[in-house]
């Protein structure tokens, strides 16, 4: 019985954290714990909820793409282009998806099927996708790519909440179900762990590899619709500034749910922590450069307690 309360305390650890350090907050701060105020900071980390679990999914199938945020940007700069024809709300945001969708099949071609390491084919993609970004306007903003009576859906709270944030919620729910309780996603654990005993166990190795770069894209592109809803403008360097902090929700995710690989509901988790640590120091009066400090820290300390090196961390 002791074994199995080790366990849960040890798996679910992150969740009494979040609890403790929201409690904490919310009593020293005044309105930090009112729904408007959640509402709030967990709105500012939705685009940095959909790339950390776009960089999950290459992670858990043993791939690392470090262009995600660079595809972001080029994804959100096509759906600003095609308003400029006069396109509907529902094609530009679907020209938005099809465009992650896209790059990310592209990502996969190169790594998979040409057989580049995934960190060097897609440092060079992302140098590629960054360039499109510029490319698409001469490296200037697009406004008003959603009309007002549109991007106002975005903006209002429902139960509480807006759109984008159970948006979010929705997409983590659905890659929960698909890498936990499909065979998709057990083959995509199973490839990470070790590609040689899942291919000689009958898995298609480079399908899966393959299709974790696309669902990456899917989540990319769903984020970029939410950005246009939400915000109703393009900016061509949108997307690298979630790198970091993209990065370190993931890598913070082996210690939650699933110890020692990546997963969608220690993502989540790692999410909503840092959501209320960043809000609440920065309700403080902490300086800006705290953030970008606490998320290199979680990096490294993520490493140093799983090895000496990256690589060594268990991924499937």
């Amino acid at each position: 019985m002791s074994k199995i309360k080790n366990s849960f305390v040890t798996r679910y650890g992150m969740v009494w954290m979040i609890i403790v350090i929201f409690a904490v907050f919310s009593a020293i701060l005044p309105g930090f714990g009112s729904m408007r105020n959640i509402n709030v900071f967990m709105v500012g980390r939705v685009s940095v909820g959909f790339f950390a679990l776009a960089s999950m999914v290459p992670l858990a199938a043993g791939e690392f793409d470090i262009s995600l945020g660079y595809m972001l940007g080029a994804a959100i700069m096509v759906g600003g282009k095609i308003s400029t024809f006069g396109a509907p709300p529902a094609v530009i945001l679907l020209c938005t998806l099809l465009a992650g969708i896209l790059l990310g099949a592209f990502n996969g071609f190169l790594s998979v099927y040409l057989g580049i390491p995934s960190t060097i084919s897609t440092l060079g993609t992302g140098m590629v996708f960054q360039g499109i970004s510029i490319f698409i306007n001469n490296s200037k903003s697009i406004s008003s790519v959603l009309p007002r009576d549109f991007t106002i859906h975005f903006k209002t709270p429902y139960f509480g909440l807006n759109l984008s944030v159970w948006l979010l919620i929705l997409s983590v729910i659905i890659l929960w179900y698909v890498m936990e309780k499909t065979p998709y996603g057990k083959q995509t654990y199973a490839v990470g762990q070790s590609r040689k005993v899942a291919y000689l166990a009958g898995i298609d190795t480079n399908f899966i590899r393959f299709m974790s770069f696309v669902v990456a894209g899917i989540l990319i592109g769903l984020g970029a619709m939410l950005v246009l809803g939400t915000s109703g403008n393009a900016y061509p360097d949108t997307g690298p500034m979630y790198l970091m902090p993209g990065l370190a929700t993931v890598f913070l995710s082996i210690t939650c749910h699933k110890i020692g690989r990546y997963n969608v509901v220690g993502t989540f988790c790692a999410l909503v922590l840092l959501s209320i640590v960043f809000a609440g120091a920065g309700q403080m009066g902490t300086p800006f450069w705290f953030e970008g400090v606490v998320n290199g820290i979680i990096l490294l300390g993520v490493v140093l307690l799983n090895g000496k090196d990256s690589r060594q961390m268990q991924v499937g």
